[in-house]
């Protein structure tokens, strides 16, 4: 007696088209969600880089606004410890992301939050990406005194002496030209 075997080969056949199929699917599914994911990587990102160049413009708008009598009088608002102003100090934007940058006087002791003591203060920058999801990029920033823009060729304060700069610390600073300024990140 001969069997037939023609059902039992469209049923293996059947049975491995539809395996083939769902691996198919799977797989399909898993590429799109990567892709998915690398575009979101890319918004946040994006964000996160123009939060960081905001607090570079900062720093940069900070050293050519210092005024010796003042000191950052014109851009610390806020009477309240660790509070940020409402509105923002500046802004900018940065690859057609808009930037708000805020400045607030750190703890340096005095009780005064509108007026700085310590050459010291923080930089918020927040950027809204096209996700709408904010970063927030934080920083301590420093006045350092220097020789001409952008360089820092020695010290004033404490550790003087090992440069040509006196140790009159504060008042050395107060005392420097304007455009001998720089910042950067607390040290």
């Amino acid at each position: 007696m001969r069997l037939n075997n023609h059902g039992v080969a469209l049923v293996t056949v059947l049975l491995i088209t539809i395996v083939m199929m769902i691996i198919s699917t799977l797989l399909a599914h898993k590429v799109i969600q990567s892709s998915r994911s690398s575009a979101e990587q890319g918004l946040k990102k994006k964000s996160y880089y123009a939060a960081n160049t905001g607090v570079e413009e900062a720093r940069r708008l900070l050293a050519t606004s210092y005024n010796s009598t003042t000191f950052w009088g014109n851009v610390l608002t806020v009477a309240a410890a660790g509070k940020y102003p409402a509105s923002p100090t500046f802004t900018t934007t940065v690859d057609n992301l808009a930037v708000r940058i805020f400045v607030r006087d750190n703890n340096d002791g005095d009780g005064d939050y509108t007026r700085d003591n310590d050459l010291r203060v923080f930089v918020l920058a927040e950027a809204t990406g096209a996700d709408n999801i904010l970063t927030m990029v934080e920083a301590l920033c420093f006045l350092k005194p220097g020789k001409g823009k952008g360089s820092y060729n020695g010290q004033y304060g404490q550790g003087a002496a090992k440069t040509s700069h006196s140790d009159g610390g504060v008042e050395d600073v107060v005392n420097s030209t304007v455009t001998d300024y720089y910042i950067s990140d607390a040290q």
